[in-house]
């Protein structure tokens, strides 16, 4: 659950998220708190960040939805996130496939059975993260360069 993000990513514009950034804004990385798209951030003209009204809210960035009662799982959202950026062909992927704990995964770093960090750096991730990565609560790192 992202409750802030740096203005500095905003003026990365001429190669993050493949330039939509300049064309869009800082909606491009995540919807602002109290607006959702389907995709968690304006992905194109289709996608526009919408304003949660009555509904209590989307109170954190990348809201796909603005009532935030029915998460996934931690599981689930990192299995997400493994076929979306074309796990099978990551460098390693150690674990993600196997059936073990997904604290035992590579590139996952949890406490007390939550995860807090994923770093998958230079390991070949090709593809869109999920927005309900950004779901994950404990989250305090995210290093997905490539």
């Amino acid at each position: 659950e992202i409750d802030r993000l740096d203005p500095v990513f905003c003026e990365q514009v001429s190669a993050w998220q493949e330039g939509a950034v300049e064309d869009y804004g800082c909606d491009a990385i995540l919807c602002p708190p109290q607006k959702y798209s389907d995709y968690g951030r304006k992905a194109g003209s289709d996608s526009e960040c919408q304003s949660c009204e009555n509904t209590g809210g989307a109170p954190f960035f990348g809201a796909t939805k603005c009532d935030s009662s029915d998460k996934a799982s931690e599981h689930e959202i990192l299995k997400k996130l493994y076929y979306a950026t074309n796990g099978p062909e990551w460098v390693v992927n150690l674990g993600w496939e196997n059936g073990d704990a997904m604290c035992n995964w590579y590139g996952v770093e949890c406490e007390d059975g939550k995860v807090v960090g994923i770093d998958l750096s230079e390991n070949g991730l090709k593809g869109t993260v999920p927005p309900e990565i950004f779901t994950l609560s404990g989250l305090r790192e995210l290093d997905l360069e490539t």
